[in-house]
């Protein structure tokens, strides 16, 4: 057989190294998000997703206007944004939805503004915020597994009637 119904046309691009990380990416993610996504429905903030990943984006602009790095500035932004949705969230009049609703147009507003000022190095910037899972290193996985097996730790350790 040859064509559509042959295993080897499936199987030939995995010949590859980055395509062989590439797919170790995807299944190393899918495992956490499988694992944090459990808390974000029995929390009932599926809206948070969004919301962090807006934040994220501003994070990373500043970090590259400052020439600093990118994902200290994600994580710093991204924990400043989950803190303060926190504190707005619990205000009576207030809800967590709202809270994330709001931050998360600013986050995102904040980004694009700050981006379009710095004209130079806007396209580079692009390319960094978009990804590339077939640009995965070594190292990425290595990261990788290791945030998923310390989240496989605290949650086996701290809620395991989860």
């Amino acid at each position: 057989m040859s064509g559509i119904f042959n295993i080897d046309t499936y199987l030939l691009p995995l010949q590859q190294a980055f395509m062989q990380r590439a797919l170790a990416a995807v299944v190393l993610v899918s495992i956490l998000c499988a694992l944090v996504g459990s808390f974000v429905v029995l929390r009932g903030l599926a809206f948070i997703g969004e919301a962090m990943r807006h934040a994220l984006f501003a994070g990373v602009v500043i970090a590259f206007l400052l020439g600093g790095s990118l994902v200290l500035g994600a994580i710093i932004f991204a924990l400043l944004i989950a803190a303060l949705i926190s504190v707005i969230g619990r205000q009576q009049d207030i809800g967590e939805d709202t809270a994330i609703g709001v931050l998360f147009s600013a986050s995102f507003a904040l980004g694009i503004v700050l981006l379009n000022r710095a004209r130079a190095g806007a396209r580079d910037l692009s390319a960094i915020l978009l990804g590339n899972i077939l640009g995965v290193s070594t190292f990425d996985l290595v990261l990788t597994a290791g945030i998923v097996v310390v989240a496989l730790i605290v949650v086996g350790l701290f809620f395991k009637e989860l």
